[in-house]
């Protein structure tokens, strides 16, 4: 390792946050082959504390073997959420890389119980972490063009959800100020393994079409619309009518059959009586 290689690593490992933040105002195919150059271990507490849609685009601008190898060595968790929120293409070409037992087990983490909150969240969304500028949190909105997101989701250095800020807040800021000085703190939020009929009990439906999805830990890794909620409502209102309906024709076999068994009674029973008149 050379020199500026072992400086740079030292920084990293000192100020993994400052040196993600660097990396995050740059094209993410070129933030990702920088990242490739460090040691898998410099490179895994980087991707860690990367705003984690850029950490997962850095992914999977890599080689498929690259990006395996950091994913193997990341946390269970970080590892899993960085996959959610990698296209379908580029998770079926790292976890093929990877051996067996880790497969099934990410495989695991990211299979959300049916009926779910994780079931039907948006894994792949927008957000900004909490020490950047105005200035370069308006940049990164362009960069993206997310000009059209009402409220956009703030986290920590842990990815945690810390709040949300106003893009229009933003624009009236001055450059210079902290998004987390302009944030709206305490936000609603749901828990990824939440069921979906809870969610849909939430009163902060009445003023979010939208809301940020959860981990145990507190990280954001995702995102559950109201459509959903609904969707899923009504899919369980067309299952109830069609229980219905399937049961509907065998109600009238019974009844029908009933009625048979009624008409029978009556024709031994007019026919015993007809018979002890003639005694």
């Amino acid at each position: 390792m050379t020199p500026d290689n072992r400086l740079t690593q030292g920084f990293i490992s000192r100020h993994p946050e400052e040196a993600a933040r660097v990396l995050e105002r740059m094209p993410a195919a070129m933030s990702a082959s920088f990242i490739a150059s460090l040691d898998t271990k410099a490179a895994v507490q980087l991707l860690a504390v990367m705003v984690r849609p850029f950490a997962a685009h850095c992914l999977e601008s890599m080689e498929p073997d690259q990006a395996a190898s950091m994913l193997d060595q990341a946390l269970p968790d970080d590892a899993s959420n960085l996959l959610q929120a990698m296209s379908l293409q580029a998770q079926q070409n790292c976890l093929a890389q990877l051996p067996a037992s880790k497969r099934k087990n990410l495989g695991r983490r990211m299979k959300s119980p049916e009926g779910s909150v994780g079931s039907k969240m948006r894994s792949q969304f927008f957000m900004l972490p909490q020490n950047v500028t105005v200035a370069e949190a308006l940049r990164r909105i362009k960069y993206a063009g997310q000009y059209k997101i009402h409220d956009i989701y703030v986290t920590d250095n842990a990815n945690r959800l810390v709040g949300s800020v106003r893009i229009e807040k933003l624009l009236r800021a001055s450059a210079k100020q902290q998004v987390q000085a302009l944030m709206k703190k305490n936000i609603a939020a749901i828990a990824a393994r939440s069921l979906l009929s809870d969610a849909a009990e939430m009163t902060a439906w009445k003023y979010q079409r939208e809301l940020p999805v959860v981990e145990n830990r507190g990280a954001l890794v995702g995102v559950l619309d109201y459509a959903s909620v609904q969707f899923d409502e009504e899919e369980e209102s067309i299952d109830k009518v069609d229980e219905i309906a399937l049961s509907a024709p065998l109600e009238l076999i019974w009844l029908r059959l009933a009625d048979l068994i009624v008409m029978i009674l009556d024709l031994l029973f007019s026919r015993q009586h007809r018979e002890r008149g003639n005694k």
